[in-house]
């Protein structure tokens, strides 16, 4: 961007310059009638990790010389550090009037933005005017997670993976060391055995690590019927009663298992407060294993990666649950919007045209990334890496991921569309479901701060006395009002499956 500005006079500098600052729109097109037959305009929110790329209106402009003269539309970006969009930075900006035709909201329930009056709803612009996602819709619940009471607020994008499969990544070494036959699922006690071996053969090493953040995933299917499990789980695939998970039998016998494991050395001493992360425990050799969803890109690890070479041992089957609002973005159009309908038709572009996602993405090929001899996979420009590219920023949050350059070919299509079938094969009886929380916001905090009291003590085998701590635990959820929460997310339920 430098060496562009270069040639351009002292005032126009400054005024780029200002134009680029977080928090206002990077002012690429003029703002133009569609009745003048000029482009419209299209300010769309563009997050990134603290600083604005440094080549984000190199970007800007180039796509919007690929979409110009497809849907009379002109983008501009509205750059905003993520972690402001999760501290109440758009309730300001649109409480305020400020403009934004397309934004994203990042993994948090849309539900509140929809009661304060942000979003405008968008079953008749996507009917009019958005019908790769319609089609795609029928196929992927990306409406879903953002339908409030009937109506749609916004779009996520299709991912690369659906669906669930829990299980360890584990030091390839030891599979051959210790002679571990290859098997579709293995059970937690043969996981305890080969842990049990290797702390024998190398007793200053605790075979499995874990941090708070990613703590162990029981091996058996879960539910959180489009909330989390603070509002009620459906444990297995033909279940239709909704359960305190905490005072479930699976829980319990699950959580005595972990106890077991950290009394014999398996699990590190601290995990339940380590701030290590998994990265830096592994290269240490503090451990060579880890539980893990098993996608096809983290069943496999570098030496370079984690300190070794890996596999996946899988714990679960896999399956398909209902999606959390808080697991995806959605892509919505605020009430500030000037261009909804061009927001809209620039939203559909962005699913129907993979190059475009890409470009949103990972910027311009040949200067940002460059493809491979490898279908779908792409590599850095000869110079150029993820620290001193003008436009590296990896959040997802665009069209269909399916189709997404990626930097390792365990993340393409020929391993990922595998794994969603597999998964898909198995769905709970929630899928599809979503509970509106409504009404029941005090009670959910309340759950929510005593399963962050107990949940990640239990989970790392680091309660002495289990079965007590459960007892304790259960109290204090009921009098936080989980049977309450339960009892109206079930008869939402019992109401929807009636329906269908």
């Amino acid at each position: 961007m430098k060496r562009v500005l270069l040639a351009i006079a002292a005032l126009a500098l400054v005024l780029s310059a200002a134009a680029c600052a977080p928090g206002a729109p990077t002012g690429a097109p003029s703002d133009q009638s569609a009745a003048t037959g000029q482009p419209e305009k299209v300010i769309m929110t563009y997050l990134h990790g603290g600083a604005p790329p440094a080549d984000m209106q190199l970007v800007v402009d180039a796509i919007n010389r690929r979409i110009r003269d497809r849907i009379n539309a002109e983008i501009e970006y509205y750059p905003l550090p993520i972690f402001e969009a999760f501290t109440g930075k758009y309730h300001v900006l649109l409480s305020s009037g400020e403009r934004i035709d397309l934004m994203v909201i990042p993994f948090q329930n849309i539900v509140p933005y929809v009661d304060a009056g942000l979003l405008n709803p968008l079953d008749e612009l996507l009917a009019q005017h958005a019908p790769t996602i319609m089609a795609l819709s029928q196929e992927f619940p990306i409406l879903q997670t953002a339908t409030v009471r009937g109506e749609v607020y916004g779009v996520a994008p299709v991912n690369a993976t659906y669906g669930v499969q829990t299980g360890f990544i584990v030091n390839k070494d030891w599979v051959t060391e210790f002679q571990i036959p290859e098997k579709e699922i293995y059970t937690l006690d043969e996981m305890g055995e080969l842990f049990g071996a290797v702390k024998a053969k190398y007793p200053d090493m605790y075979p499995v690590c874990v941090n708070p953040n990613i703590l162990f995933l029981p091996p058996f299917p879960i539910d959180s019927l489009g909330a989390s499990a603070s509002s009620g789980v459906l444990i297995g695939l033909e279940s239709t009663q909704i359960v305190n998970l905490w005072a479930s039998q699976e829980y319990e016998d699950f959580v005595l298992k972990m106890r077991e494991w950290y009394e014999a050395g398996y699990i590190p001493p601290d995990a339940a407060t380590t701030t290590a992360t998994l990265a830096e425990q592994t290269n240490a050799g503090v451990c060579a294993a880890y539980p893990m969803v098993m996608e096809p890109v983290q069943t496999t690890t570098t030496k370079a990666s984690s300190g070794f070479e890996s596999v996946g041992m899988p714990t679960s089957i896999n399956y398909y649950p209902s999606l959390s609002p808080n697991g995806s973005a959605n892509w919505s159009v605020p009430i500030t919007a000037k261009s909804p309908e061009a927001a809209v038709k620039f939203l559909d572009l962005m699913y129907a045209d993979h190059e475009l996602a890409n470009m949103l993405l990972w910027g311009i090929e040949g200067k940002h990334f460059v493809k491979t001899d490898v279908e779908q996979v792409i590599a850095f420009p000869e110079g150029v890496n993820g620290q001193n590219s003008g436009y590296y920023v990896t959040y997802g949050l665009y069209g269909d991921r399916r189709y997404e350059y990626q930097w390792d070919v365990r993340a393409t299509r020929r391993f990922t569309d595998e794994y969603t079938a597999a998964n898909m094969k198995n769905p709970t009886k929630a899928v599809g479901y979503m509970f509106d929380p409504t009404g029941y916001t005090n009670q959910i905090i309340a759950i929510d701060a005593v399963v962050n009291k107990y949940n990640v003590a239990l989970l790392t085998g680091s309660v002495a006395d289990v079965r007590g701590t459960l007892e304790k635990m259960n109290a204090e959820l009921k009098a936080a009002g989980i049977d309450e929460v339960i009892a109206a997310n079930q008869a939402q339920f019992d109401a929807w499956l009636a329906s269908r």
